[in-house]
This record gives C-alpha cells, sequence and structure tokens, in this order.
C-alpha cells in the first residue's frame, strides 16, 4: 500500500523468476543469395530486351510506321517485369526475380548508350 506496483504472478511460476522471451537475431532466417538464379535472370533479362528492340526494328522498316516497335518493345518491357514482379514474390524465385530487373536495367543502359552514341 506503500504506492509499490505489484508484478502479477503466473500460475506454476516462482516469486521473481526471470521471464526472458527466446529472441533471435533476424540474419538466422535470412536465405542466401542464390547467384546462378540472378546471373540467369540478368542474361535472360538482356537477352529478350536486345531481341525485342531488335525484332521492333525491323518490324518498323516494313511497315514505315513506329507503332510495331512499340507494341514489340513495350511487351517485353512488360512482361519482363510482371515476371520480375511475380518471381520476386516467390520465395523460391526470388533470386531470378532480382536478377530480371538488374537486367532489365542493364539492357535500358546498353540501348541507351547504343541510341545516344547514334544520334550524336
Amino acid at each position: 500500500m506503500g504506492g509499490e506496483v505489484m508484478a502479477e504472478q503466473l500460475p506454476g511460476e516462482a516469486a521473481g523468476a526471470d521471464r526472458r522471451l527466446d529472441y533471435r537475431d533476424g540474419a538466422a532466417d535470412r536465405k542466401p543469395v542464390r547467384k546462378a538464379q540472378v546471373v540467369g535472370g540478368i542474361v535472360v533479362s538482356v537477352v529478350i530486351i536486345l531481341g525485342a528492340v531488335f525484332i521492333g526494328i525491323l518490324a518498323s522498316f516494313g511497315a514505315h510506321r513506329n507503332e510495331p516497335a512499340l507494341y514489340v518493345i513495350g511487351s517485353a518491357v512488360v512482361g519482363c517485369n510482371v515476371a520480375a514482379f511475380f518471381a520476386y514474390r516467390s520465395a523460391r524465385c526470388r533470386w531470378l526475380g532480382v536478377g530480371l530487373w538488374i537486367g532489365f536495367g542493364v539492357a535500358a543502359l546498353i540501348e541507351g548508350a547504343c541510341f545516344g552514341i547514334m544520334t550524336s
């Protein structure tokens, strides 16, 4: 009654027992990087994007319009990113998704440099 706060004692627990929670480091749950998936994703993504740009350019020559190239390249870009999104959400294929996104960035840099040099 002197202003002391009493802790509630659980049944079967000794008075003053040390109640510790069983914590562990989050790094223990981390899965290792699967380098083969990352490299495979990079290669697949670069080949798909570069191939789509090549096919899109060839398709635009015959039609004398830009729409075929936009459809081919646009579908490759969207398809590659959708595949990367769903692969990343899967615990088994997470690193494949990372590789697809890295490969998409590498392909964008390659194409940007290619068309940047050609227009200068």
